[in-house]
């Protein structure tokens, strides 16, 4: 997962394009590193998964 790949998918989600992203147990820190730049950050939300994967969905407003 390149960068780029990362930031396209995340914009995916935010316009609702893709209902969640799934990240895998091995490409979670590059992927963390990316979302932690990302304005609104705390929109999207991290389900923990089978065998240490991720589903990120994106939810505004669910920390408030």
């Amino acid at each position: 997962m390149e960068k780029e790949e990362i930031v396209n998918q995340l914009q995916a989600l935010r316009n609702n394009e893709v209902p969640s992203i799934l990240v895998q147990k091995e490409r979670f820190l590059m992927f963390r590193e990316i979302l932690m730049e990302q304005e609104d950050k705390q929109s999207f939300r991290g389900n923990a998964q089978h065998k240490g994967n991720i589903e990120y969905t994106y939810e505004p407003g669910w920390t408030k």
